[in-house]
């Protein structure tokens, strides 16, 4: 009975490791193109909620436990919100994944940038943990689709043709230089999304990921066979 009840627990153990999934709290105003990081989370398969609105999120920001938060300014030229908790939620260890066309300098700062006060640069060329390489932007209907960005403080990710910065991130933070549903090939686009929100999840993202579940299984199974063994000895 003692051996049924610890390989019982050992099963759980194992499912639950290896199918636990992060939350995440997304937020964006408007998509006019097919959005990068919606269809990487959809591929990843994560808990997330999407908030009504700028208010809603803000609230359930500083209210919730989240492990990733998305916020995509592309749209609105003003909000009912200061986002104040989200400088807070960053201070202590909050993941965020952000881009903002109205390129306000105090957000920004938060995830050490300032903006140089260039717009609408392509392509980008990807030198950093997202990838390799160079994708085109495209602009599918916006004023301002991508905004030029230096470091302050922040790591470079990607640059633009002009050398501006158009990716750059810190231990916790990723900022987009260039809206989400800009990708000129949608498949570039979620792939580099899909690399920011599995660096942002960091080592924890094997817990969604096939061949690591398929270790955890087998480490769980020499886990029962070593309570097996025992209670035969």
């Amino acid at each position: 009975m003692k051996t049924r009840f610890a390989l019982i627990l050992v099963a759980l153990l194992c499912l639950s490791g290896a199918m636990a999934q992060p939350k995440v709290l997304y937020w964006t105003d408007l998509n006019q193109g097919t959005n990068a990081v919606e269809a990487a989370l959809a591929d990843l398969g994560w808990d997330v909620t999407v908030a009504s609105d700028e208010v809603d999120y803000n609230t359930q920001l500083g209210a919730g436990s989240w492990d990733v938060t998305c916020l995509l300014l592309q749209n609105e030229t003003s909000y009912d919100t200061d986002f104040a908790n989200l400088g807070s939620y960053i201070a202590g260890g909050g993941k965020v994944l952000y881009t903002d066309w109205t390129m306000d300098a105090t957000r920004g700062a938060l995830f050490g940038i300032t903006y140089t006060g260039e717009i609408n640069l392509t392509p980008i060329t990807l030198a950093g943990p997202f990838g390799n390489g160079t994708f085109d932007l495209t602009n599918p209907g916006w004023g301002t689709w991508s905004m030029g960005m230096s470091l302050d403080g922040a790591t470079s990710a990607g640059t633009f043709g002009n050398g501006d910065i158009a990716i750059a991130y810190t231990d916790n933070t990723v900022i987009n230089g260039w809206l989400k549903d800009t990708a000129l090939d949608p498949d570039q686009g979620k792939a580099v999304a899909r690399a920011e929100l599995e660096f942002l999840w960091g080592s924890a993202s094997c817990k969604t990921t096939p061949e690591l579940s398929t270790w955890a299984l087998l480490i769980c199974s020499g886990l029962a066979c070593v309570v097996l063994r025992r209670r035969r000895t």
